[in-house]
């Protein structure tokens, strides 16, 4: 009987460690999609005559992006891996922006497809 307890505990524990890595995943992503240098950044894509020539219109961002944000009133960086897919192919932008004032920056951007890399910012 006790053996059966200690299946049932670890089968709960297991779905309850599941749902709350999903959970955090989903919030993470959705917090990273609301902040400003995410904002900037989609918003420069969707203006970038080399992006929507390689990968053609429309262009879809990836559900996962990854990077980093460090944002504080007047100053913050940021770093962001956004995966990109059209009707011709996909890609991944690689942006780094920095926050002096109210104003986001990008100080790197990095448009890489197939085996290629593009310095968008030359």
């Amino acid at each position: 009987m006790k053996e059966s307890h200690f299946n049932r505990f670890v089968i709960i524990s297991f779905f309850i460690s599941i749902f709350a890595g999903v959970f955090i995943l989903f919030f993470l992503q959705r917090s990273m999609k609301a902040s400003a240098p995410y904002k900037k950044t989609v918003e420069y894509i969707h203006q970038e005559k080399v992006i929507q020539e390689a990968l053609g219109t429309p262009i879809q961002e990836g559900f996962f992006v990854s990077g980093m944000l460090e944002i504080k009133e007047k100053s913050g960086k940021a770093k962001l891996s956004v995966p990109l897919s059209g009707p011709k192919g996909s890609g991944v932008l690689y942006a780094s922006l920095e926050k002096k004032g109210d104003d986001w920056r990008f100080f790197s951007l990095i448009f890489q497809i197939e085996d290629k890399e593009i310095n968008l910012l030359e």
